[in-house]
Formats: C-alpha cells, structure tokens, sequence
C-alpha cells in the first residue's frame, strides 16, 4: 500500500487512514459553503462525513474476482469470485452433485445385482 494524502485519491477509492486504521470510501469533493473537504464515507456506516485533505491515507485495493476479473461486491464475506461467477460455480457444484449421486445410484445396482 502506497501512502499518500487524502487530496490525492478520486471518488471510488477505498482508503485506510492511518492515524486511526479505519477504511473510508472517497466519495466526492465537497461543494461550498463547507469548500472543498473531501466527502468520505466510513466503512459500515451510511451517513458521509468530512475530512481534512492532509490526512494521510493508503489506498486498499479492490478486491477481484479469481475468475473473470470483476470488482466482488462484498468482499467482508471473505468471498473471491463475484455474484454472477458465483451463481456459475453454485450451478456446477449441484450438477457434480447429481452427477455423483447417479454414479452412486448405479454403484448400489450393481452390487445388488450380484
């Protein structure tokens, strides 16, 4: 993680500051009577606060999906792929399911067959 100033990031980026460790998304750069104060959000919060543009922050990367690339949505899940990967991967472990227990099915025939 690269440190720099809070004035330095764009609307969209996750951010640690580093004075207290908690993540903030950058939002937006604030419009006056309260001047430009960037707009940030707090991690887990849905109200958006102010802070001062020195600040200093380390951007947090994105995290992406292992498999196409895309931006995973709720990354606190502890989840690596996104929701349409996801939907994907819940379709092929029910089809190797139904799979496995076919071949199981056709096991137990066998056996009573003999």
């Amino acid at each position: 993680m690269k440190k720099r100033f809070l004035r330095d990031l764009k609307p969209g980026d996750r951010f640690l500051l580093l004075r207290t460790g908690e993540t903030y998304t950058f939002v937006r750069r604030g419009e006056p009577p309260k001047g430009s104060a960037p707009v940030v959000l707090r991690y887990g919060d849905s109200e958006e606060t102010t802070l001062h543009h020195r600040c200093r922050v380390a951007v947090v990367r994105q995290p992406r999906c292992i498999w196409c690339g895309a931006p995973v949505t709720r990354p606190d899940r502890g989840r690596f792929w996104c929701d349409a990967c996801n939907e994907r991967r819940m379709a092929n472990i029910d089809r190797d399911f139904e799979k496995l227990m076919k071949e199981l099915d056709e096991m137990k025939t066998r056996e009573e067959a003999r």
